[in-house]
């Protein structure tokens, strides 16, 4: 969908042929999702990167990542072995879009603030993803 300046939506040019078997003056339900920025996305992993340089409690860029998100409240609890443990949930394209993405960027800015953060210095650093 495409908004238009009037403020009204309209298909995009792909969509249009799967809207003939809606008759006009038909009621539907969507379901709208705004598109993910890929500079937002890239932005998002240059701050992961920056606070992975600047810490020494995680040892890789990819636990280190799981450690925010967990940290920041996106996770799910998964069982094994008679333990329960938290698993990092997805920020694939496909499983958040942009309004949700930002939400889940603000809470790791604040999850690396608050946990990987000791000195000043480095805050500073991740504040400027902000």
């Amino acid at each position: 969908m495409i908004k238009r300046p009037d403020g009204m939506l309209e298909p995009a040019e792909h969509f249009e042929n799967d809207l003939d078997y809606i008759a006009t003056g038909e009621e539907v339900s969507v379901t709208v999702k705004k598109s993910r920025n890929i500079k937002f996305h890239r932005k998002f992993f240059e701050m992961l990167n920056v606070a992975f340089e600047n810490q020494d409690k995680v040892e890789t860029k990819k636990a280190f990542r799981s450690t925010v998100l967990i940290m920041a409240g996106y996770f799910k609890m998964v069982e094994y072995d008679g333990h329960k443990y938290p698993l990092a949930d997805s920020i694939a394209f496909s499983k958040c879009d942009d309004i949700e993405f930002r939400e889940i960027y603000s809470k790791c800015v604040d999850a690396i603030l608050k946990y990987f953060c000791d000195i000043e210095e480095k805050a500073e650093q991740i504040l400027e993803f902000t």
